[in-house]
């Protein structure tokens, strides 16, 4: 009967202290929360560009034509910002704010950027979707008055 018993309380202290309390927590996998940042070049951008940190977002809409612009800085005067539309085939499209060094010499200056995107559209659009370092943010689109 003990015998029986032993897998059901295995399986509950597994339950009620996990299965991995006996491992290495420097091994265990990290949770999202302490995720380290992402390294290397995101999915979308060109070589030798990265996500740019948080920026502020606008849109708008005319007929025939939506207008993103993305408003921000740079540490220094050696950066180039860019909105390149992701190569996800959705409507409405979404994009990424990159950025890049232009040389290896640069003022050490806030440097503020301003970048701009448009596309196509007949239809109404009411959000875009902007990814960059810190994350996704919707935006909404003002619609042209007539």
């Amino acid at each position: 009967m003990n015998q029986c018993l032993l897998p059901i309380v295995l399986v509950a202290l597994c339950v009620l202290y996990g299965c991995n309390a006996h491992t290495d927590p420097e091994a265990a996998p990290m949770l999202a929360d302490n995720a380290p940042p992402a390294t290397g070049r995101a999915m979308g951008l060109p070589e030798g560009w990265e996500l740019a940190p948080v920026a502020k977002y606008s849109a708008s809409q005319t007929p025939g034509e939506v207008i993103i612009k993305a408003i921000g800085e740079h540490p220094s005067s050696n950066y180039e910002a860019k909105l390149f539309q992701s190569p996800l085939r959705i409507w409405p499209p979404q994009y990424l704010l990159g950025r890049h060094k232009t040389g290896d010499m640069g003022a050490q200056v806030i440097t503020p950027f301003e970048a701009m995107a448009s596309f196509k559209a007949t239809e109404k659009v009411k959000q875009i979707r902007i990814t960059d370092g810190g994350g996704a943010h919707d935006v909404t689109v003002d619609q042209a008055r007539d």
